[in-house]
């Protein structure tokens, strides 16, 4: 990417350029800095030029928690931070997942249940709900998400 110089008049542009080859002095104007040549862009003759934003550090309010002047915007990070609060209505709204994705992630989600129903029924897990599980024979049974885990070994054999 090219970066350009503001150069006023002949000599500014000699001093800099006197050793480029076919490259000449037109007029005042952005001038490349690595070719010497002029940037005859429409809206680069009237000495404007795409530069970044800078976002002042000017900001002057009194806190609403302690009455405080807050003359900065990293006294303000500081200030929320020190009284446990969060700044909000500054961010992108997010996109809501489409009906598609939605979908996609409830199939996704059924199938994983699905294969882990499975595989606890192969490892001898069966549907007992009239008995405890420590009337099935198991000792110690965990419960995570509505699925039921062995823990241990059963001291009885499985109920079928």
């Amino acid at each position: 990417m090219a970066t350009y110089t503001h150069i006023e008049d002949k000599a500014a542009w000699s001093k800099r350029f006197a050793k480029k080859r076919g490259v000449k002095f037109l007029d005042a104007g952005w001038y490349d800095k690595d070719t010497g040549k002029k940037d005859n862009r429409p809206g680069r003759s009237n000495g404007m030029i795409c530069m970044p934003m800078i976002i002042s550090d000017n900001v002057e309010y009194k806190s609403t928690i302690t009455g405080e002047m807050i003359t900065s915007r990293s006294q303000h990070r500081e200030h929320l931070r020190r009284h446990g609060c969060v700044e909000v209505g500054t961010d992108k709204p997010k996109a809501k997942p489409s009906k598609e994705m939605r979908a996609a992630e409830l199939k996704k989600s059924l199938r994983k249940d699905l294969k882990e129903a499975i595989d606890m029924h192969t490892q001898g897990f069966r549907n007992a709900p009239s008995m405890s599980a420590e009337s099935a024979g198991f000792n110690n049974v965990v419960a995570t998400n509505g699925a039921v885990t062995r823990a241990d070994t059963p001291k009885a054999s499985l109920i079928t």
